[in-house]
Order: C-alpha cells, then structure tokens, then sequence
C-alpha cells in the first residue's frame, strides 16, 4: 500500500490518520507499507515520489512483490 499527500514539487507529506490508514492496509493483507517520514514503525519513509517508485520497482526486480501486494485472503 502506498499512501501521503504529493506536493507540486514531488515531495511526499504524511497525511491527517496516516498511523490509521497503515494499520487498515495491514489489516486488510497488504504486506508492503511505503509512506512518507516519520510514520510510526517506518521512519525513513520515502521524501519524493523519486523514491517511491524506485522502492517500487526495486521490490519487483527482487522478486518481492510490489507496494500494492496482498496476502490471498482465505475463502
């Protein structure tokens, strides 16, 4: 899941319930969490959507999957 607030000149904000919001993505089966600094357990979040899409793509070349990967749900 990937989520903040893109300012006009690429550089990524956290955004009004962010903590919420990480906590419904896992909830939901998300495995991969990219969000802007300074989110309770991510620290070192991406500053610009630069870093955003390299930690994207850079997930996909591992052969991890990307940001908006799931857990399959049981049922």
């Amino acid at each position: 899941a990937v989520f903040g607030e893109v300012g006009l000149a690429g550089e990524v904000r956290s955004t009004t319930g962010s903590i919420r919001r990480a906590e419904e993505a896992r909830r939901a089966g998300y495995t991969r969490l990219i969000v802007p600094p300074g989110l309770d357990g991510h620290p070192d979040g991406v500053k610009s959507v630069e870093e955003a899409v390299a930690q994207v793509w850079q997930g996909r070349a591992a052969g991890s999957p990307g940001a908006g990967s799931r857990k399959p749900r049981a049922g």
